[in-house]
């Protein structure tokens, strides 16, 4: 996941407002939750852990499948 985001950061292929595309805009918030997913694991915060990840994961299927079903 860490190094997918990294890497959308380097697509410039898809332009919407100057040299930045939704990429870059689902690389952000997936960094940021990645960071404190592996944190509250680390803390050994179970609970607090979960709530990051579940919606890192629903959000990647959710997102890919979006983008898997356009025309």
């Amino acid at each position: 996941m860490h190094w997918t985001a990294l890497s959308g950061f380097l697509i410039y292929d898809i332009r919407l407002r100057g040299s930045f595309s939704p990429i870059h805009l689902l690389s952000v918030p997936a960094l940021v939750g990645l960071y404190v997913g592996v944190t509250e694991a680390r803390r050994k915060e179970v609970a607090r852990h979960r709530k990051p990840v579940i919606v890192l994961y629903s959000g990647a299927l959710l997102v890919a499948g979006v983008f898997a079903m356009l025309p």
